[in-house]
């Protein structure tokens, strides 16, 4: 199997794109395209030849032709699908294999876990990953890739201003998905056979982001994960660099500073409460732990000159 990777940073171009349905059987033409096209299956099957390999596209099957070789259909058959002429300067083909991509994508998931969900500035940089994914791919959920490619197709035959704009934008969602989808099934297996530390380490990671204003304490997440608090402590401090606590502090105390931005009419014992944590003692201790400033302070730092 082949490989592609591409740079989320890099813009796709899309010259055209379609739907059509072959209810009679239908044999693919002989071409040699200067461009990527992209097929996605929607019923039926698609039996294509390119270079001196052969495929067999059935459906829910994602495949990317290459430029500049030739193509052509193997054998008729009624088919369903959608097609899009694209070019980008930031796919490139791989010659490699899942056993080496499965490291990159780990160390990917793992630095993805462990960044953090607030930037100091708009302006300040992140880390961009490159996007890996077969040349054919049989995604998990394929609803959700047609009903992107149907919204693109729309767009682009509707013909509305900035349309060729949108709807490459749209088919990069929908490749750096593709990527995602791939990544999310090697990693499953990766878990299956070695350890399940990493999902674990997500489960919770996501439970602390969406639960944060709840009264959570290491008997209620033993209980609520079915598992040794200890055990969890040293696998999300293994993944993250920060034991739970410490990350749950730092999450809180986060979510307090937006408050206090957005709403300055708010007591500290307020803002507290709403992120869950009823003493407002221990609130404007931690603050200063995590801020360095007093709650006071702080508010003072943000407030509009003429209000200093």
């Amino acid at each position: 199997m082949s490989f592609y990777t591409l740079s989320p940073q890099s813009f796709i171009h899309v010259r055209y794109m379609g739907h059509v349905t072959y209810s009679n059987p239908w044999i693919h033409f002989t071409r040699t395209a200067d461009e990527f096209i992209f097929y996605f299956i929607q019923s039926g099957s698609l039996y294509l030849k390119e270079g001196d390999l052969q495929y067999t596209l059935k459906e829910g099957d994602s495949f990317l032709l290459n430029p500049s070789i030739e193509h052509t259909g193997t054998k008729a058959s009624p088919c369903d699908y959608y097609f899009v002429h694209f070019r980008s300067t930031g796919l490139t083909s791989l010659s490699t294999s899942a056993l080496n991509i499965l490291p990159l994508l780990k160390k990917q998931r793992e630095e993805a876990i462990k960044s953090s969900l607030y930037l100091s500035s708009i302006y300040e940089s992140w880390e961009v990953s490159p996007v890996y994914f077969p040349k054919q791919w049989h995604p998990s959920t394929s609803d959700a890739f047609f009903s992107l490619l149907e919204q693109s197709n729309f767009m682009f035959y509707q013909q509305h201003e900035n349309y060729r704009h949108r709807v490459s934008l749209l088919f990069q969602q929908f490749l750096l998905a593709l990527g995602k989808d791939f990544a999310d099934h090697l990693l499953q297996q990766e878990q299956i056979k070695a350890h399940k530390g990493l999902a674990r380490a997500q489960e919770l990671k996501d439970y602390l982001d969406t639960h944060y204003t709840q009264k959570l304490t290491s008997k209620s997440l033993a209980n609520h994960f079915d598992a040794n608090y200890n055990y969890l402590n040293r696998l999300f401090k293994s993944f993250t660099g920060m034991t739970i606590m410490n990350y749950l502090n730092k999450l809180r105390i986060h979510h307090a500073k937006a408050l206090m931005a957005s709403s300055t009419h708010l007591h500290f014992a307020d803002i507290g409460y709403l992120v869950g944590i009823d003493d407002p003692y221990y609130f404007s201790k931690l603050f200063k732990k995590y801020t360095g400033l007093t709650a006071t302070a702080y508010i003072l730092s943000i407030a509009p000159k003429e209000y200093k």
